[in-house]
């Protein structure tokens, strides 16, 4: 029995933490101009990795240590709603909760930032 409950609690714990964290956020402006600002703004602790001008998405990184698989990759998608934008992200977890608060702490704070600047 013992053994049967600290089972099911490893996996629920793994389960949480390699969960992607995501987030949504609705900006009052058009898609192109929250796009500009978040290209001339992206926090400095944050490496883009890629963009995607045609779909609007930024892959970035953030690294962690020195071991690549401890670093944290994020996507960010910006999506038009008419004169609206809507930004999501997602931050890839991997084993392991190396720096993955800060690194969703940097994203809230780039986000209301953005969102501050556009509306």
């Amino acid at each position: 029995m013992k053994i049967q409950k600290t089972l099911i609690l490893s996996i629920l714990i793994v389960f949480v933490f390699l969960t992607p964290v995501f987030s949504e956020t609705l900006i009052n402006a058009p898609r192109d101009i929250v796009w500009e600002k978040a290209i001339k703004m992206f926090p400095k602790k944050l490496k883009i990795k890629k963009i995607y001008k045609d779909k609007y998405i930024i892959i970035a990184e953030r690294k962690i240590g020195i071991q690549k698989k401890f670093n944290r990759e994020i996507k960010i998608r910006f999506t038009s709603r008419g004169e609206q934008t809507i930004i999501t992200y997602n931050i890839k977890t991997l084993p392991g909760l190396l720096g993955f608060g800060s690194t969703r702490e940097i994203m809230e704070t780039f986000v209301e930032q953005l969102k501050e600047t556009c509306e």
